[in-house]
């Protein structure tokens, strides 16, 4: 009805907001989007090297690039294919893990955050069962983003303590590099002050015992 399709354009419209972070950059460094891992098959098509990969289990996606032997795109195969990512620990052989081709992406502006779907490759609300189905993999995305947010924020507490001894440590090391090089002016003075009363008394008794042995000659003659 006129409604749904209403508020498809706006949960379109908040999904493209959310695809545009991907592309964010901090320091030149992306926050969200990941590597493309490269896939070697022999001439045959029997055998195949893949470098290790590290995925979490469940809704993430890995790219896949088809390229031939001199890193060029083979054929038509210049999009990405996106499957869903596979806990390979449980199995001995390659051969086993199965690619489940209802869960294979071939679109041209499928991204790395975009979830598996069977027609398009992202979400619609034009149906109850699209919005069941968009509805499922937000709230899973948005578990994943509260497991994420819970330990950069133990990651942030760690940092922050560790700043704020350091910090203390800083401080410190600044008072006592102030006690070794900084001078006291008032206990400078005073030291100078009785110095400079010692050597007068010390002036004043020489010149005193000097007038003395005068005086006697004096009588004397």
């Amino acid at each position: 009805n006129k409604d749904r399709e209403l508020y498809d354009k706006e949960f379109q419209q908040l999904k493209d907001f959310v695809l545009n972070l991907e592309t964010r950059e901090f320091n030149e460094v992306p926050l969200f989007s990941g590597t493309d891992i490269k896939l070697t098959i022999d001439s045959s098509g029997t055998e195949f090297t893949l470098p290790a990969i590290n995925l979490y289990r469940g809704q993430l996606l890995a790219p896949v690039s088809v390229l031939k032997s001199d890193g060029t795109n083979a054929g038509n195969t210049s999009t990405d294919y996106y499957v869903d990512a596979v806990d390979a620990a449980a199995h001995e052989n390659a051969d086993e893990i199965i690619a489940n081709v209802e869960h294979l992406q071939i679109k041209d502006d499928a991204t790395a955050v975009a979830l598996a779907d069977t027609q398009s490759g992202h979400f619609n609300l034009k149906t109850a069962h699209d919005a069941r189905v968009a509805l499922v993999s937000l709230k899973a995305a948005i578990s994943r983003i509260a497991e994420h947010r819970a330990k950069l924020g133990a990651i942030e507490s760690r940092l922050s303590f560790t700043n704020s001894q350091l910090t203390s440590t800083k401080e410190n090391m600044g008072e006592a590099k102030s006690r070794i090089t900084d001078v006291n002016v008032a206990e400078e003075a005073t030291n100078f002050a009785r110095f400079q009363i010692l050597a007068q008394s010390g002036t004043s008794m020489l010149s005193q015992a000097n007038a003395m042995p005068k005086t006697v000659l004096q009588l004397l003659t």
